[in-house]
């Protein structure tokens, strides 16, 4: 998963660079092969790395991706890859952040359509994964993408799909 962010977040160069914006990637060397679908999760990170940007604003700023094995936890079963995005925008108010993942439902006045997070959401789930979002008004956001480990399934390592 840190080798697919990295690849991922160079395709975003002269978009980051435009809009001054930078990251920080943070990389835990232990972290095993999540089970993924990468044009699909793809898909998920292309939203959240938008998202985060827009959040930014024209003043830019730092998004920081953050990468590690998630250990075992009494609400989920098995053992995960995390991915952590978190921006320094202005963060979710209450509200708000408690219908980001309706349909149709959007804060941004012209270019939304409130479709962007619920597919997020969507697609983490088809892969047995969750979804989390933290966020603090004034301070910022981060949004938490959990997937099964490779390890969950042995069968599946040596699969193209695993990354």
């Amino acid at each position: 998963m840190g080798e697919f962010i990295q690849t991922f977040a160079s395709r975003w160069q002269i978009r980051k660079q435009r809009e001054h914006i930078d990251y920080d990637i943070s990389l835990a060397p232990d972290t095993p092969l999540a089970l993924a679908d990468s044009d699909k999760i793809g898909q998920v990170f292309e939203n959240l790395f938008d998202n985060a940007m827009q959040a930014m604003g024209d003043l830019g700023g730092i998004i920081s991706i953050n990468v590690q094995p998630n250990p075992p936890s009494s609400t989920l079963q098995g053992t995960y890859v995390q991915v952590n995005i978190a921006d320094k925008g202005p963060g979710i108010e209450p509200d708000v952040l408690e219908r980001i993942f309706e349909p149709f439902f959007t804060t941004k006045r012209k270019e939304g359509t409130g479709l962007g997070l619920p597919i997020v959401q969507q697609i983490v789930q088809a892969h047995n994964g969750t979804l989390e979002v933290q966020s603090t008004p004034s301070v910022g956001t981060v949004f938490s993408v959990l997937l099964p480990q490779a390890t969950n399934y042995p069968s599946l390592q040596s699969q193209e799909n695993v990354k």
